[in-house]
């Protein structure tokens, strides 16, 4: 019967890490896989990638290195840890100092991402009010303000 009291939490925390991602693209954020740079230095023949012409061009890259960072953090490195921390509850065999310590792994990884969610809308909202023009008429392309677009 405790082995049934044990199992439940974990495939509920087994569950529940499998729905973070979906959870995390639910709002502003999407996954976010490439390219990190937006552009290049020289015009070279042939490229996909527009010269850089711009402080904006600028941005746009570092931002996306942000993006990236954080597709990395809450797509990869979260889920692990909410497993491992599930799987170590499990293993814990009722043994109260091991479950403790695998609680406050899970617990520990739930604040880690608040504050990875939380850095990520300072940092970019830091980047899109640098990056901010003034609408016009001419530059209604700017569209939410997780998006910087140049020219």
């Amino acid at each position: 019967m405790r082995k049934i009291y044990f199992a439940i939490p974990a495939l509920a925390l087994i569950f529940a890490s499998l729905l973070v991602p979906a959870l995390a693209s639910a709002g502003a954020f999407s996954p976010y896989w490439g390219p990190i740079v937006s552009c290049s230095g020289s015009p070279q023949p042939g490229s996909a990638l527009p010269q850089c012409t711009s402080f904006c061009d600028l941005l746009v890259t570092g931002q996306n290195i942000v993006k990236m960072a954080m597709t990395i953090a809450i797509y990869i490195i979260a889920p692990l840890f909410l497993i491992w921390g599930g799987v170590r509850i499990m293993l814990a065999r009722g043994n109260a100092t091991e479950v403790s310590d695998a609680r406050k792994m899970l617990l520990s990884t739930v604040i880690g991402i608040a504050i990875t969610v939380g850095a990520f809308i300072i940092v970019n909202t830091f980047f899109s009010l640098i990056g901010w023009t003034f609408p016009t008429v001419a530059n209604m392309q700017q569209s939410s303000w997780s998006e910087i677009r140049c020219k």
